[in-house]
């Protein structure tokens, strides 16, 4: 629940959002998983990130996935601190 509000516990910042999005199609996916991925890229290492949940429901806080990636392998880290 800590990441709900999309405030980082350590910095007591708002995690930084993603600096570009892509949509990539998902193959083989099953009857109830996603079509297609929306993905947001890092600010630090680059790398694109599923923003989304795999499978095909409406989720309530859709920037949890973003902001638990964050705290997990950025710390939490603001673009202006790099």
């Amino acid at each position: 629940m800590q990441y709900y509000h999309g405030i980082s516990p350590t910095t007591h910042r708002p995690f930084s959002p993603p600096t570009a999005f892509r949509i990539r199609p998902l193959d083989n996916a099953g009857p109830k998983e996603r079509k297609e991925m929306t993905e947001g890229r890092c600010h630090r290492c680059r790398a694109w990130i599923g923003c989304l949940g795999i499978k095909d429901v409406e989720v309530k806080v859709p920037e949890i996935y973003w902001c638990v990636f964050l705290f997990l392998f950025v710390r939490g880290e603001w673009m202006a601190d790099i």
